[in-house]
């Protein structure tokens, strides 16, 4: 049985390879697609949905002041996002 990746997990991937690639260009256009992501359906989902959301909008936010003191909270909330089955933060 193999299991799909969900959305939130997808994007948050695509979130840190573009993040890891210094592509300003990808990165921007990933933040700006996963912070307008809902998912109603499902309720596991959708909170994460809902987290990833929140995530790409600061992360947005810190682009266009240049602040970074958030930036190491984000990268671990995207990599608990892409990475559901660790179950626990991983530092970056």
């Amino acid at each position: 049985m193999t299991q799909t990746i969900g959305l939130p997990e997808r994007y948050a991937l695509e979130i840190l390879q573009a993040w890891r690639s210094h592509d300003r260009e990808r990165l921007s256009w990933n933040l700006a697609r996963a912070a307008a992501l809902e998912l109603p359906g499902n309720r596991a989902e959708g909170e994460r949905a809902e987290v990833l959301a929140s995530v790409a909008a600061e992360m947005q936010e810190m682009a266009a002041s240049g602040r970074t003191e958030s930036e190491g909270v984000c990268l671990d909330l995207l990599l608990h996002l892409a990475h559901p089955e660790a179950g626990a933060y991983t530092a970056h």
